[in-house]
Order: structure tokens, then sequence, then C-alpha cells
């Protein structure tokens, strides 16, 4: 978790500099936070509904849509 604390405090900075910087990481953390409380809950009725193995495929398709959205924006940033 250490990384991800860093760059979650410092990536925002600069990407879109020190006006505002509070409230943008208010805004980027509160969808974060309901993120990381849901996840269990859902997790578990997902296991309880379609099973075990579709639950982590589902989860598995999820982490690459992650990648890839990851990928597009270094992508954007290198561009500009």
């Amino acid at each position: 978790m250490g990384v991800i604390s860093v760059a979650r405090a410092t990536l925002p900075l600069a990407l879109f500099g020190r006006s505002g910087i509070g409230t943008l990481l208010g805004r980027l953390t509160v969808p974060q936070n309901l993120a990381f409380a849901a996840s269990p809950l859902l997790f578990a009725a997902m296991i309880e509904h379609v099973g075990r193995d579709w639950a982590l495929i589902a989860s598995a398709a999820i982490q690459i849509v992650a990648v890839a959205a990851m990928l597009a924006l270094l992508r954007l940033l290198a561009r500009g």
C-alpha cells in the first residue's frame, strides 16, 4: 500500500497542478473508498449467485479493463 499511497497523493498534483488540489483529492478519494467498502460484499454476492469460477473470471476481466484504461491514460499523457 505504500506506493499506492504516494501515487494517490502525488499523481493528481503532477497532472492537474496545485490549484484546488484538496478538492480534487477529495473527489477522487470518495469513489475509491466507496468501492473499497462495497467490493467484499459485492464479490461475496457474486460468488453466491454465479459460483466461484465465474466470479474469478469476472474479477480477472475487470482487472484487464483496468490495465487497458491505465495504458490508454499513459498514451494520452505521452502525447501531451
